[in-house]
């Protein structure tokens, strides 16, 4: 995983394109949530990042605290390690406090953390994700230009236990910000 990382940071000089964020995340987190709910309608809230909605689903299941707690934050859980460390202290599920010292243990591995911050909220764009969870953005890119995580069981599909990790950059999108940008900047 760490290595990976590394090699999004040494790639994206190359892209010439500023402001590179990338977010990571859970998928361990996100499918112990979606254990814990076992409501229909939580990845969809979730993906809008809808709080109405979530507080909705809270009152109709009947979720009490501290996982009530967790899920009414959770549309606004992103941004810098910090917001690791206040939901690791919050958490009462130890799956789900797992899988974040899992992610924050590899942040702080990291020697350049700068473009790097957390999505708890993320979900999965494939469903075979089962460890860290990597989307990469641009100002000038309304889709992501980086897509990623790690999908141990995939290669189960044709007889092979692999353990697996892999990015891809999304080149339609880099040249269209590649693009954009130059014409904001002109």
């Amino acid at each position: 995983d760490l290595e990976c990382l590394r090699i999004i940071q040494q790639t994206i000089q190359y892209l010439k394109l500023k402001d590179i964020k990338i977010e990571i995340s859970s998928a361990k987190f996100y499918k112990r949530l979606c254990e814990l709910v076992n409501d229909p309608t939580f990845v969809k809230i979730l993906k809008r990042r809808d709080i109405s909605s979530m507080e909705t689903l809270v009152e109709r299941n009947q979720i009490t605290s501290p996982l009530k707690d967790l899920l009414l934050k959770l549309p606004q859980c992103f941004g810098d390690i910090h917001v690791v460390n206040q939901m690791i202290a919050m958490i009462q599920d130890q799956k789900l406090k797992e899988a974040l010292i899992e992610l924050k243990e590899l942040y702080e591995r990291l020697e350049i953390k700068d473009a790097f911050s957390f999505d708890l909220a993320m979900t999965p764009s494939m469903k075979y994700y089962t460890g860290i969870m990597i989307k990469g953005y641009s100002p000038y890119s309304a889709e992501t230009i980086i897509n990623g995580g790690r999908y141990d069981r995939l290669m189960n599909h044709f007889q092979k236990d692999v353990p697996a990790i892999g990015f891809s950059y999304d080149l339609s999108h880099i040249l269209k910000a590649l693009e954009r940008e130059e014409e904001e900047n002109a």
